[in-house]
């Protein structure tokens, strides 16, 4: 995964990228259309095996894009904050976001996926299993690159630059 890659399209990263959230959606719609046991985590919040399975695809699906950048993910234990604080650069991923949802089978449940720089969020992938629909934003310096993604092809939405907050 290389660093601002100054296009308005997308790329051959966005495309893996696209890939693994497709993958990990499948996943989870493979486990939603069964009778799946729910569990609860620490915090009181409920696991399935839809969580872990869509982890799993992401984790070894962003391990081969891009093997040096670091994962924070909902459904596994991040390192200590000592360690993460000098990260400048790591993925941040929900795999599951809406396991209320997903158990209520609502279809209100998605896959996330960011990628996080010096504190700032540069590229992110939302995919909504059940409509079949991703959603990639890029705003890595030199792109303003935003699509929706579904069954009939790829629209480009239209976009303004992004001024982070400080």
């Amino acid at each position: 995964m290389t660093r601002g890659e100054p296009v308005n399209e997308i790329t051959d990263s966005h495309e893996r990228l696209i890939d693994i959230v497709q993958r990990a959606g499948d996943a989870i719609l493979e486990i939603y259309a069964t009778d799946f046991e729910v569990t609860d985590k620490a915090d009181d919040s409920p696991l399935t095996q839809a969580d872990l399975a869509a982890h799993r695809v992401i984790a070894e699906g962003l391990a081969e894009l891009d093997p040096t950048t670091p994962i924070i993910s909902e459904e596994s234990d991040p390192p200590p904050y000592a360690e993460r604080r000098h990260w400048q650069r790591y993925w941040l991923v929900d795999p599951l976001d809406g396991t209320r949802e997903f158990v209520n089978r609502n279809g209100e449940f998605t896959v996330n996926i960011a990628l996080v720089e010096d504190g700032v969020p540069t590229l992110g992938v939302v995919g909504v299993p059940v409509q079949q629909r991703i959603f990639l934003g890029d705003c890595n310096p030199g792109r303003r690159t935003a699509y929706v993604i579904e069954a009939g092809g790829r629209q480009l939405l239209n976009t303004r630059p992004y001024s982070p907050r400080v």
